[in-house]
């Protein structure tokens, strides 16, 4: 099972993250969606214990002993929202009245790295930045080679003490496949990097090669990961096979009921409200946003890739679950790629400042299928109820 650790005793022999990683930092009042309204988040009871210690101010002293409550049956204490629905911390101008006062030791772990987040494989750190935040939306969509992987070696001084997704011992043993992590993960964002063909094309390229390989690993054959994708290298992406992928024409029939379950179970957003007639959905307008949409992608083709290639790191892919196949871990990941797609096709529909209105959705994206590990079993029983069991029916969800 993948867990979030703390490594203190794992240590990377590298860094793996895209080129922005390493300037990221927080714009703070400058942010259009803070990340210190609505989201709830978790204290220890040691950070609590040493805030409440701080010497600071008597204003900061009295919100410091009223924003606090204890979770039921939990060491964990949460921050109380006020009735804007904003931290309490948080200064008129954005800004965090702990950091500014305090300085950064005094905030929880959670404050301190988000939107960073990191796994561990086989030595190799790899990090990015979660898409919850608009800061790093507004960088892949504004950067076109943002998203170009960078080895970083850490400096002697500098202790790898992040938390990091890891496997444990016992799973690599019960799931071989997964001392294979890191192959796959740069097999696959290889494929998705090919700029020589659409995204979409890509990932369906992704698709078959996942299920390729999910067959050998279900054979019990894992050990042959490394002669497999080298032959896969060979195989995929001939002029006959990527002409028929491009050819392919969207199936509203198909995607759109999916489309619609997968917002109101998992995303839960009210965008649909922008492509109704008389209060009913309305595909002419769906399509209308959609080609919209279509047309800023092709106008900006790098966009949807750094979306797509920072959803592979954020993801954890992949292997997101390690108890689904590789496969049905790729069924995720397409599904948030589709996601993406809709919101973006909904956002355009309106045509108000549709690019800022875009970015600030994906936030959505990142939320439900990042940040929820509840939702990986829904979204592949949703997927296989709409027959997502092949490349063939995967394509159509984000054509």
């Amino acid at each position: 099972m993948v867990i979030f650790m703390k490594n203190e005793k794992a240590r990377a022999r590298y860094l793996r993250q895209p080129a922005y990683y390493k300037d990221f930092s927080c714009i703070g009042g400058a942010c259009p969606i803070s990340c210190c309204l609505v989201w709830r988040v978790d204290w220890t009871a040691a950070e609590v214990e040493k805030l409440k210690n701080a010497e600071c101010s008597e204003h900061l002293k009295s919100l410091i002993d009223s924003s606090f409550n204890k979770m039921e049956n939990s060491e964990k204490y949460i921050v109380h929202m006020d009735e804007k629905n904003r931290c309490p911390f948080l200064t008129e101008d954005n800004f965090c009245s702990i950091q500014r006062e305090l300085g950064e030791d005094y905030l929880s772990y959670t404050c301190k790295v988000y939107p960073r987040r990191s796994i561990l494989s086989g030595g190799v750190m790899y990090r990015c930045c979660n898409l919850s935040c608009y800061h790093v939306v507004d960088t892949l969509c504004n950067d076109k080679d943002c998203m170009k992987l960078e080895n970083i070696l850490p400096k002697s001084s500098q202790a790898i003490r992040e938390k990091a997704y890891k496997d444990k011992e016992l799973d690599l043993i019960n799931y071989p496949e997964l001392r294979y992590r890191s192959d796959l993960f740069e097999f696959f964002y290889e494929i998705l990097s090919d700029e020589s063909v659409s995204i979409e094309t890509s990932v369906i390229l992704g698709a078959l090669a996942a299920q390729k390989l999910s067959e050998y690993i279900g054979k019990g054959k894992a050990d042959m990961i490394p002669d497999i994708i080298k032959a896969l290298r060979g195989q995929l992406g001939n002029k006959e096979q990527l002409a028929s992928i491009e050819n392919i024409k969207p199936n509203y029939m198909h995607k759109m009921p999916f489309l619609f379950e997968l917002n109101k179970l998992i995303i839960k957003s009210n965008l649909f409200d922008n492509v109704k007639s008389d209060g009913k959905f309305y595909l002419p307008k769906y399509i209308e946003g959609e080609n919209a949409f279509n047309k800023y992608i092709e106008e900006n083709p790098f966009v949807l890739r750094n979306i797509a290639l920072n959803l592979w790191i954020e993801i954890k892919m992949p292997y997101r679950n390690d108890s689904m196949t590789l496969f049905e871990n790729y069924g995720n990941y397409i599904a948030a790629i589709a996601a993406a797609k809709m919101l973006g096709a909904c956002i355009f529909a309106s045509g108000k400042d549709p690019v800022k209105g875009f970015k600030a959705a994906l936030a959505y994206v990142s939320r439900s299928f990042s940040h929820n590990e509840n939702n990986v079993k829904i979204i592949d029983e949703l997927i296989k109820k709409y027959n997502g069991v092949s490349p063939a029916y995967l394509a159509v969800l984000i054509k």
